[in-house]
């Protein structure tokens, strides 16, 4: 979210809420649309959009 204020972004938004949920072996070569490929824990994305509501 720092990143988007930085810049002045006028528009920001969550693709999937659903792939705010790592691969239970690890990160993966290819896309999907129910699990994402970054290394985090469950919930970080959802955490991170809903402190830009501040």
């Amino acid at each position: 979210m720092r990143f988007a204020r930085s810049k002045g972004l006028g528009g920001f938004s969550m693709w999937s809420a659903t792939r705010d949920k790592p691969y239970p072996g690890g990160a993966r070569n290819s896309a999907s649309a129910t699990r994402g490929s970054i290394p985090r824990n469950e919930p970080a994305f959802a955490k991170a959009f809903a402190a830009a509501r501040s």
